[in-house]
């Protein structure tokens, strides 16, 4: 795993959730929805969740649907790459750790390729874990990874804004971006639910979607830093660390 992931800076991880667990977190995610914003299926683009958000949420049963859920990834072979990245110090920053929904006929709110490194805090080091709740790829939106070599990622690009945001000078790089294309191509991963994609923070990526494409798919996003590389730029966060034990301010 790790020499697929220093080599496409990405690596697919088959039952990061088993399909039960995978089942548990979609329907759980489905209740949130429909507590937070009346619907368990958002008639919107892309309805995005921060777990730190949920986790404060009444009643209690929603961070305890947290906890369990990252516990659960603790438990996953996902997490040796983690550990080998970070050894023990691995914290999930809750802000960072997100259940998405997707629906495909809201192409606007498909966010172009870009990075999950922040411009101002690049130098805090995270990978995340791109999990499917629901089959996707073929019928249902996927994601597109950029395939490059940690060594041979564009640290300088940045592509970070969404394109309302960046305007001009997201297409700038857009351009930077689609020219390493033919070098390293990318991953585009059919996925079954609880399956997943490891990424480092500045691998280019994107929803994947086509016209055939025509069911929803929540997927949900496990990041996960050095404890003490990211406490030191951020503080002390909402976060669960490397023991599955909630924190929140």
């Amino acid at each position: 795993m790790l020499d697929i992931y220093k080599r496409d800076g990405c690596c697919i991880v088959r039952g990061v959730f088993s399909a039960k667990d995978a089942a548990t977190i979609r329907s759980s995610a489905g209740e949130v929805y429909q507590h937070i914003i009346g619907s368990k299926a958002p008639k919107v683009g892309a309805n995005t969740l921060h777990l730190s958000d949920v986790a404060k949420q009444s009643p209690a049963w929603m961070a305890d649907f947290v906890v369990w859920t990252v516990r659960r990834f603790i438990e996953s072979d996902a997490m040796g790459l983690y550990r080998t990245l970070y050894g023990d110090e691995v914290v999930f920053p809750l802000l960072k750790c997100i259940v998405r929904f997707q629906r495909p006929d809201h192409t606007l709110s498909f966010l172009p390729f870009h990075q999950d490194a922040d411009p101002a805090n690049h130098g805090t080091h995270m990978v995340n874990c791109w999990t499917a709740l629901d089959p996707c790829g073929v019928d249902a939106p996927t994601i597109e990874v950029v395939k490059a070599s940690i060594t041979g990622m564009r640290q300088d690009l940045f592509v970070y804004e969404s394109l309302e945001k960046a305007g001009s000078v997201w297409r700038e790089k857009l351009a930077a971006v689609q020219a390493e294309f033919g070098r390293f191509g990318t991953e585009r991963p059919v996925f079954h639910p609880g399956d997943g994609c490891i990424f480092d923070h500045f691998a280019l990526h994107r929803t994947y979607f086509t016209e055939s494409m025509t069911k929803p798919r929540m997927s949900i996003e496990i990041r996960a830093a050095n404890a003490a590389e990211y406490e030191k730029t951020f503080g002390k966060v909402d976060r669960i660390d490397h023991r599955g034990r909630l924190f929140l301010h």
